[in-house]
């Protein structure tokens, strides 16, 4: 990183908050983690729904050098777009539930992890309806242990490995 770029490098935590969204407009994620910063999010009840922006999301960052970390974190996510697109991500002892409409109207669930390096432990992920696809493993692996990870009906694919990742569950 340039001189310019570390004074950009933050870490940012979230303990116990409560969030609730119906109808807003997230053009690059309701959370942004820039490149090497970090997002901890711990513990609270998120309820996200209808993103009215089409490239939107939950968590954007813009490389896999970014971090967010989910523990305790009860998600319910109502077409928003994305969920996680780039951000190293690690879950714990959370409760993700990822949701869509897929009938091609309006702005829909698309991904639920994106490109994004995923590790996955002591959880209960359930993604279905998504015009996209629920992980795609092309920025890092993905590691899913002692959890429950259910994705059903997804235009794409449930998980796409690309450029040599691996998927270990």
């Amino acid at each position: 990183l340039d001189e310019y770029e570390k004074t950009l490098v933050t870490t940012l935590t979230l303990n116990d908050v409560d969030l609730t969204g119906n109808g807003y407009s997230s053009a690059y994620g309701v959370f942004y983690i820039g490149s090497s910063s970090v997002l901890n999010v711990n513990g609270g009840q998120w309820n996200l729904s209808n993103d009215t922006h089409g490239s939107g999301g939950v968590f954007k960052a813009d490389a896999a050098e970014a971090t967010l970390n989910i523990d305790g974190l009860e998600l319910n996510a109502h077409n928003v777009r994305r969920v996680v697109t780039y951000a190293a991500t690690t879950i714990n002892n959370s409760t993700l539930t990822i949701t869509g409409d897929a009938d091609g109207v309006d702005a829909e669930m698309e991904h639920g992890f994106n490109r994004s390096p995923l590790t996955i432990t002591n959880s209960t992920i359930t993604m279905k309806d998504m015009v996209g696809r629920g992980i795609t493993a092309e920025k890092g692996a993905v590691t899913i242990n002692n959890s429950t990870v259910t994705i059903e009906n997804v235009q794409e694919a449930t998980i796409e490995v690309r450029g040599g990742q691996t998927v270990t569950v």
